[in-house]
């Protein structure tokens, strides 16, 4: 009797601990704060008397509750603290976030509301809300074209009838709706590759070029002036050496340049209600990863400080009364809202946090009732390791385990005993840049060790003999450098010690040559050369003396590259646009005409992809994905040529993709894109 209620107790806290991980796959990984919500309370229902699961269970309501912006989570905070008291870690947490809560400065949190706008297929973030709240302009990315949602009803319509998701692709990016409502500006980009700014009526009629990119320079609206004369832009140069900040006036397209910075980034920035004054965020010095605001005349002259501080602070707009300034800081480790007052262009007081946790959100623009609208986007990379038949293609998903954190690169080692893969940050490493850590994962003990977190990594391979990885990356303590474009790495497992094999020239055409347009590199079996791709051309460099050999050119050459086994054949894959083909092709390493081995034609669809993933480890096949929009096909070849066998379909984009060396287990990384629209209310000073 004592083994059989043993047992029973043991069957009931498994069972618990099982529906709490699925709640916290909810929470944090699918990001179903509502069904999370759901299978939380139904745990508490079920499991009161396990009192570890049951007071996890109450911490992460709190959480959720915070994310959503919902005043329970103090409720539940306080509920673990009280009911459970001898869960002593967990109460512990509870507090420190009581404390966040209940501390400040805070101010006027008592009323805020978080509401949803819109969630689901087909968001799009970057477009604005109109003053009045009535509509929202965004891109349909169905079409490309410039559309208008109308908030009350979900009803949608386009402004422009021309865009085509058929390369050469022509999209709207970057609207913006006048003060007045009557007119929207964007960005369009057209089949030459240039950026136009164009106005549209919000009713669709008199589409116009208000700017012309010529050069081929980048330009986005940001910001209209409450007068409706001006429209502040993104200007980018097309070397990629200089962001600027610019006006553009309405009525005859003449421009004049309000800031300039010798450096790459996304700046936000807002004209004042009063039209005298604009303010802006931007990167400080040495890299750091941080930003401070700043506010200058609408003339371009003049500046005033307005967030100095050691943390990261980013502008989220100018409140419709011209007194106060929100913006995101994460100074009390939390994405949280602040507000600070302003008279005249010049800060007045200490700043007031208002909202805490609200997120590293991105800011649209206020409505003329006070209400900011921002969107959150979450890119979510999933590691997945399942059962694999190569013979079959059959993959057990239903039996995979599931790698917790947003992850992507994955590769075996070659005893099949580890994985590597790199994480996939959001918190920016520098002006413009986002630091990816480079992981080993230990399949055996289940232990996670950080390689290195100084790089922006891709492409992660091991070398043959699994003493260190090869990579291609941006060094951080680097990327402020002018002549700097990133290269090919490889760092030692044992020690973490990262070697620079080759460094890529300077940017020419920043879309063309910039480092991550370039994420593929090899290590011949011996470990003294080093394979890789540049500007359209296939190189093998010898590590000992630098020389290198140019094994390949096509200006059509992509990404993927992969050694065969016996180190003896490249496979890569080109891409011909204006033919809407793509070919996977192999050549010897010791150079010569490239051997095509299937054509696949395509619709031109510009979310279309081939990505070639790699050889099988006894060399006899090719493994390549189809990806079209959100689906993805894995596919096998011989490499002397042939049919394509069809493996397997996700619904699901696969970014990454590895099979273990005995062929019986496959791990890869899926990815989703996840966009929602919110609205922040009942917070300014009445």
């Amino acid at each position: 009797a004592l083994m059989l209620t043993t047992c029973s107790v043991y069957a009931q806290e498994s069972r618990a601990s099982v529906a709490l991980t699925t709640a916290i796959y909810e929470e944090e990984v699918t990001g179903n704060l509502d069904k999370a919500v759901e299978l939380y309370l139904d745990i508490l229902k079920k499991y009161p008397d396990d009192r570890p699961v049951a007071a996890k269970t109450l911490y992460h309501l709190g959480l959720v509750n915070e994310k959503m912006g919902k005043q329970k989570a103090s409720d539940y905070f306080t509920r673990l603290v009280n009911t459970y008291p001898d869960q002593t870690e967990m109460v512990a947490l509870a507090k420190t976030k009581l404390a966040a809560l209940d501390t400040g400065p805070v101010a006027r949190s008592t009323g805020i509301t978080i509401r949803q706008v819109w969630t689901g297929p087909g968001v799009d973030a970057y477009g604005t809300p109109s003053h009045d709240g009535r509509y929202l302009s965004y891109t349909d990315w169905e079409t490309g074209d410039l559309a208008i949602r109308e908030l009350a009803t979900g009803k949608m319509r386009h402004l422009t009838k021309t865009g085509t998701q058929k390369q050469p692709a022509v999209f709207a990016l970057n609207s913006v709706i006048s003060p007045d409502n009557k007119l929207v500006a964007y960005s369009w980009t057209n089949e030459y590759h240039t950026y136009d700014l164009c106005l549209v009526g919000i009713d669709g009629s008199g589409n116009r070029i208000l700017y012309n990119s010529a050069d081929k320079d980048e330009v986005y609206p940001a910001s209209w002036s409450s007068d409706g004369s001006q429209i502040a832009a993104r200007r980018y140069s097309v070397k990629g050496d200089k962001a600027e900040i610019i006006s553009i006036a309405v009525a005859d397209g003449s421009v004049k340049v309000l800031k300039t910075f010798e450096v790459i980034f996304w700046p936000y920035f807002f004209y004042s209600p009063d039209n005298r004054f604009l303010v802006y965020d931007f990167p400080v010095a040495e890299n750091s990863g941080k930003y401070d605001i700043s506010i200058i005349s609408a003339d371009g002259s003049g500046e005033t400080s307005l967030i100095k501080h050691p943390s990261n602070d980013r502008i989220l707009g100018w409140t419709p009364d011209n007194k106060e300034i929100l913006f995101l800081s994460d100074r009390l480790g939390t994405w949280d809202a602040w507000i600070i007052q302003v008279d005249k262009g010049k800060p007045v007081g200490a700043p007031k946090r208002i909202k805490p946790d609200l997120g590293q959100v991105s800011p649209m623009a206020f409505t003329r009732d006070g209400s900011f609208y921002f969107s959150s986007f979450i890119a979510k990379q999933t590691i997945q390791i399942a059962p694999f038949d190569l013979k079959t293609g059959k993959i057990q998903e239903q039996l995979s385990k599931i790698l917790l954190g947003s992850n992507s690169g994955v590769q075996w080692s070659p005893d099949g005993k580890y994985l590597t893969y790199f994480t996939i940050q959001v918190t920016p490493a520098g002006p413009g840049w986002y630091r990816n850590s480079l992981h080993i994962f230990n399949l055996g003990t289940g232990e996670e060790r950080k390689l290195t977190g100084d790089f922006i990594i891709t492409n992660p391979r091991w070398s043959p003999d699994g003493s260190s990885i090869l990579f291609l990356g941006l060094d951080n303590s680097k990327n402020n450098q002018k002549d700097y474009n990133g290269g090919v790495y490889r760092i030692n497992v044992k020690d973490g010690h990262v070697t620079e094999l080759v460094k890529f020239p300077p940017v020419i055409d920043f879309m063309r040559d910039s480092w991550w347009t370039r994420s593929s590199a090899d290590l011949s079996n011996d470990g003294k050369d080093v394979f890789y791709v540049n500007r359209g051309k296939i190189f093998m460099r010898e590590l000992e003396s630098g020389q290198e050999k140019q094994l390949y050119q096509n200006d059509n050459l992509r990404k993927s590259l992969d050694l065969s086994p016996d180190g003896k054949r490249l496979a890569f894959v080109t891409e011909n646009i204006e033919e809407a083909t793509w070919s996977i092709l192999v050549m010897p390493v010791s150079g010569g005409e490239p051997r095509e081995l299937y054509m696949f034609h395509e619709s031109g669809d510009a979310q279309y992809q081939i990505r070639l993933i790699s050889w099988t480890s006894d060399g006899e096949s090719l493994l390549l994905t189809e990806n079209k929009k959100n689906v993805s096909s894995l596919w096998k070849i011989s490499p002397e040529g042939g049919e394509l066998q069809k493996l397997w379909q996700s619904d699901k984009t696969i970014s990454s993709l590895s099979i273990h060396p005995d062929g019986q287990q496959i791990a890869f990384s899926t990815s989703e894109k996840i966009q929602e629209i919110w609205s922040m209310e009942n917070f300014l000073s009445k």
